[in-house]
């Protein structure tokens, strides 16, 4: 009788699986069809140089939103930092971090020794105009200068990806 218990849960717990995963291909298929909105101006940030607006310079942006209310979120502007000195001459980068106080902001990327843009999120804008799926490796993408979604996922996570969009940027 226990093993025919056990045997319904594996089970129940493979079509779970796989209907979440269904679920997922759908809303990326879906994403990757959409055009992201985003308002300009962009008013950016860094520690080195204070307040800007931001200038697209190339063809192709990788957009990202983190959340900076979520301390392991916003640790990932330390892969970013990394990623983008390695990467920055045929890209533009566009770190959207949602944060409740820019003084606590500055303070992490000084102490991380962030040097890059981010675009402070304070209303929480990009979220609101833009539909992202629950799974935080995929709220990256590439875009074109026209807005349109080619690659979705975190190339500072998944070298998969880092490999398809230098695939894509160098046809």
């Amino acid at each position: 009788m226990k093993n025919k218990v056990l045997l319904f849960i594996v089970i129940l717990f493979c079509f779970s699986c796989n209907d979440e995963k269904q679920k997922l291909r759908k809303s990326l298929k879906e994403f990757r069809s959409n055009k992201i909105k985003i308002t300009y101006p962009l008013k950016s940030y860094s520690i080195t140089n204070g307040w800007d607006f931001y200038t697209p310079k190339h063809k192709f942006q990788l957009v990202s939103y983190i959340d900076g209310t979520c301390p392991m979120c916003l640790n990932e502007l330390g892969l970013w930092n990394e990623y983008i000195t390695n990467h920055h001459e045929k890209l533009d980068y566009l770190l959207f971090v949602k944060y409740l106080n820019i003084n606590d902001i500055k303070y992490f990327l000084e102490q991380i020794d962030y040097t890059y843009e981010i675009i402070p999120d304070t209303s929480d804008i990009f979220l609101k105009q833009n539909i992202l799926v629950r799974d935080e490796q995929f709220h990256t993408f590439l875009m074109d200068t026209n807005k349109n979604v080619h690659v979705v996922g975190n190339p500072t996570q998944i070298k998969a990806i880092d490999e398809l969009i230098w695939e894509y940027i160098n046809e």
